[in-house]
Parts: structure tokens; C-alpha cells; sequence
């Protein structure tokens, strides 16, 4: 039996199967840049589809966010050995999973939009990045953290549409909230993600 993962910083999606069946599950992202081992660890025992059959799993092969070297795989790799202890842990980046994915050995350029976003080109062998992932206080432009941050900043400037203004304070956005959770809080970019969902519903608007 062997389990697959694929994560963001917002969510990640499992599969466990034994070639013939597969079970699907979900639990938060990961990204060992904000995440700690234990935390990691935690939150997989909190699941029951992953903790009920960990002790039958051979192998796993994650492919995360912010897994860009060996000291930041380590982190995610504790965790899962100590849940999966009878299994071989593979841990990568996840831009690897997504040249797996969409590229199938052939030369090509994939992208990831997700809370932060990526880019490698594969040239049928190895997988170049120009210029790696940066992450959302330095890059990450097009991802849901880089337009959070934008709508949160002309929220704060007053550049918005009064219409716009007024349904974000309607929901109960102040700067009071937007500083505590961007600079107090934890997890930040997913944060400032959480308000594309604002954006897609309003994307007719001209503003968007």
C-alpha cells in the first residue's frame, strides 16, 4: 500500500491505494516554512483515513509546497516517518509532481496558482528554474496571497470602489483585523489568500 500527497499551504490531497483500490482524503497544506514537524504530525494522527491504515503503508511520496531543499524536506519527512513507520517517505517539491503531472516525460513549462505560485520548464530530463519560487512577500504574483494582498492594501488606502468598501466592512474587515492576522497570526499567505474567493465572485466587476 502506498500514499501519495499533493500540497499547497492551504490544503493537501491524499490518495492511499494498493494499485486496485484508492481511498481519497484531505487535510490542511503543509509548507515546512511555517509549519513545524510536530504540528505536521498532529494534524495526519487527526485524520482517521490516513492514521487507521498507517501501519500498512510501505511508501509515501509527498510532494509539497516550500519543500525546495534538504533541511525544509527534513521537516515534513520527520513527521511522516513518524506516523508512517513502516514505510519507505519520499518528500519533493511540488512543482516536481506538477512537471509529473502535465508534462508525462516530454519537454515542457508548468505552472502552479495556488495560495502561491510557480514555474519550472522541463526539458524532457531535468527541471530548470530560472528563478525559484520566492514566496508571497517577495513573488508569488498571480497566486491567491499575491491578489489578497492587493485587495487588502487598496482596502486599506481607501482605493476601493465605495460598493466594494462597503461589503468588506460588511463582513466585518477592519484594519484592526487585517494587521493582527497578516503580522501576529501565523499562516499569513493563507490569509491573504482566502480573499480570492472574494475576487473570483467579483470578477465581472470593471474594478476586478
Amino acid at each position: 500500500m502506498i500514499v501519495i500527497a499533493d500540497s499547497g499551504s492551504t490544503k493537501c490531497d491524499w490518495i492511499i491505494t494498493n494499485g486496485q483500490e484508492e481511498i481519497r482524503t484531505k487535510t490542511q497544506g503543509f509548507n515546512p516554512m511555517f509549519h513545524s514537524s510536530q504540528l505536521i504530525e498532529d494534524k495526519l494522527r487527526d485524520n482517521k483515513d490516513l492514521s487507521g491504515l498507517a501501519n500498512r503503508v510501505e511508501a509515501v511520496y509527498y510532494y509539497g509546497a516550500g519543500c525546495q531543499n534538504g533541511e525544509l524536506n527534513k521537516t515534513v519527512q520527520t513527521a511522516l516517518s513518524n506516523v508512517f513507520k513502516n514505510a519507505h517517505v519520499h518528500v519533493d517539491h511540488d512543482i516536481r509532481a506538477a512537471i509529473m503531472a502535465t508534462c508525462q516525460g516530454k519537454p515542457g513549462i508548468s505552472c502552479i496558482l495556488g495560495t502561491g505560485s510557480n514555474s519550472a520548464y522541463f526539458d524532457g530530463k531535468d527541471i530548470h528554474n530560472r528563478v525559484s519560487g520566492l514566496g508571497y512577500i517577495l513573488g508569488d504574483e498571480g497566486s491567491g496571497s499575491y491578489f489578497g494582498k492587493k485587495l487588502l492594501s487598496a482596502f486599506l488606502y481607501g482605493q476601493l470602489p465605495e460598493t466594494i468598501n462597503q461589503e468588506l466592512r460588511a463582513q466585518g474587515l477592519s484594519k484592526e483585523t487585517i494587521i493582527n492576522k497578516v503580522y501576529m497570526q501565523p499562516n499569513a499567505n493563507v490569509y491573504l489568500a482566502s480573499f480570492m474567493k472574494f475576487v473570483s465572485n467579483h470578477k465581472d466587476l470593471p474594478y476586478f
